[in-house]
């Protein structure tokens, strides 16, 4: 099935103590990471719904940084509106009603947990186009996700303003015909 393991190996061995805080580090993150794993279809399902209830809106551009958001803002001028959502599952889902036209994801890491995390948000989203803005440090992850199929990635910075909004246009045309 869907079933992985992962196992570590200490030489020399790790001595207790040690071995007990690793493991009580561990333990959460790893149910935490079974129990996302488990709840992929249902998130699926859960954003093909939303989606099909109301008709799709806006720009939605999910992101922690205020700094890219102002960034982004000005340049998707004259476009629909954009929203905004930090990368939380909990603000997603209410970004996410109505369904966005677009997605923008901004990928400032590619830490392991934000690979969990932000593979996750992925997968909850509807199935509109959608385009990774990595941070240097994000675009490993980005490449990742983009490879799969899923998404458009660009390694972003302000001065790629223009082919944003280029590519924005583009893929609201080509996915629903119109632009504003």
């Amino acid at each position: 099935g869907d079933t992985f393991h992962v196992g570590l190996t200490f030489h020399p061995p790790l001595p207790p103590e040690p071995l007990e805080r690793l493991t009580a580090w561990l333990k959460p993150r790893w149910e935490e990471a079974q129990r996302a794993w488990q709840n992929r279809s249902e998130l699926r399902a859960q954003a093909v719904l939303a989606a099909s209830m109301a008709e799709p809106e806006g720009i939605l551009l999910i992101t922690s940084s205020a700094e890219t958001e102002a960034q982004i803002r000005p340049l998707l001028d004259g476009l629909p509106p954009l929203r905004t959502a930090p990368p939380v599952m909990s603000s997603l889902k209410q970004a996410l009603n109505p369904p966005p036209r677009l997605v923008l994801l901004h990928l400032p890491q590619s830490g392991l947990e934000e690979r969990r995390r932000y593979r996750t948000l992925v997968e909850a989203l509807p199935g509109c186009p959608l385009v990774l803005l990595a941070a240097p440090q994000g675009t490993v992850l980005a490449q990742e996700i983009g490879a799969e199929g899923k998404a458009f990635s660009i390694s972003w910075n302000p001065s790629l303003g223009a082919f944003l909004k280029r590519l924005a246009v583009g893929l609201l045309k080509r996915h629903s015909g119109s632009v504003p």
